[in-house]
């Protein structure tokens, strides 16, 4: 791999939507449908990760207490890891952006996607999941990161892609 390319990560959010306003349990998994709320969940992840961190770089919150030497030489390959939304076909996606100066082992790579789905269950993503995000077409939408079978699949790619839904008005 070349310098300063990039890996995407991505793995579908569970998306729930609440028909009465978010009370109650909210209705079943939509994660094929759920594309239709990339905008909405775009800019709650973002105003989420900003408002808590300062930032959508995963990499403010890495840590790998159990093995520094690891994390030091994963930190020095990756520059930054910004997470972002993105949609295929009709799911959405969690994606995050590895910018690299130079190519990840197979236990790096392991051990980065492993500490990320620790995020997402136990640390910040366990508290973003509960946020109801207001729909446009009405309701107000669960997003949850970590759920039973998240998996992450990887592709490498030249560009940081998936910003689309983030533009708008004042961005």
């Amino acid at each position: 791999m070349d310098q300063n390319k990039s890996i995407r990560l991505t793995s579908p959010i569970w998306v729930s939507v609440w028909e009465d306003g978010g009370s109650g349990t909210p209705d079943e998994c939509i994660c094929d449908l759920a594309a239709q709320y990339e905008t909405e969940i775009a800019h709650a992840l973002r105003d989420f990760l900003f408002q808590s961190f300062q930032s959508d770089d995963l990499m403010i919150r890495f840590s790998l207490p159990e093995n520094k030497a690891l994390e030091s030489k994963i930190r020095a390959k990756i520059q930054a890891a910004p997470l972002s939304v993105c949609t295929m076909e009709d799911r959405l996606y969690a994606a995050v952006d590895l910018e690299l100066t130079s190519e990840l082992t197979e236990d790096e790579l392991d051990s980065f996607i492993q500490q990320v789905q620790t995020q997402f269950r136990d640390d910040w993503g366990a508290e973003f999941e509960t946020i109801g995000i207001p729909a446009a077409e009405g309701g107000v939408v669960c997003a949850r990161l970590f759920h039973d079978g998240l998996s992450f699949s990887c592709e490498e790619q030249a560009p940081r892609l998936g910003q689309e839904a983030l533009k708008g008005p004042g961005m």
